[in-house]
């Protein structure tokens, strides 16, 4: 999955959903997406790794929209400090850019979301993979 853009990832999800009509197989090609852009994260270096790994677990694990505020703050506490160091709030750029076009963040609302549905799902589905 060579994209850079969310207007490339959604492009190429578009043409995978119109290409697949059964559910089951449309859920293994996107799946098969979903895993090359893991390797593209998992291939970059460890701190933006790392920023990837926990942008994806806040938006897989958070029980509302949060805006891209919220989410940089949360990136910014370190376990058992007790102030939130301001430079160490990440770039906004920088948290959707390690994220390989799987996330976006809206202008209006400034909601920074999954690209898609199916990439929510294909979270939560290896969260349950990884937990059995």
């Amino acid at each position: 999955m060579d994209t850079t853009t969310e207007r490339q990832v959604r492009s190429v999800l578009e043409k995978i959903s119109k290409n697949y009509k059964g559910d089951k197989e449309l859920k293994q090609v996107y799946d098969q997406a979903y895993d090359k852009a893991i390797e593209r994260i998992e291939s970059q270096p460890p701190n933006k790794r790392e920023l990837a790994r926990n942008v994806l677990s806040w938006l897989t694990y958070a029980q509302r929209a949060l805006t891209i505020e919220e989410l940089c703050h949360a990136l910014a506490v370190e376990p058992g400090k007790e102030k939130l160091y301001q430079d160490n709030i990440p770039d906004v750029e920088e948290v959707v850019s390690v994220c390989v076009g799987l996330v976006a963040v809206d202008e209006k609302s400034n909601i920074i979301r999954f690209v898609h549905n199916t990439t929510q799902e294909y979270f939560e589905r290896e969260i349950g993979r990884a937990h059995v």
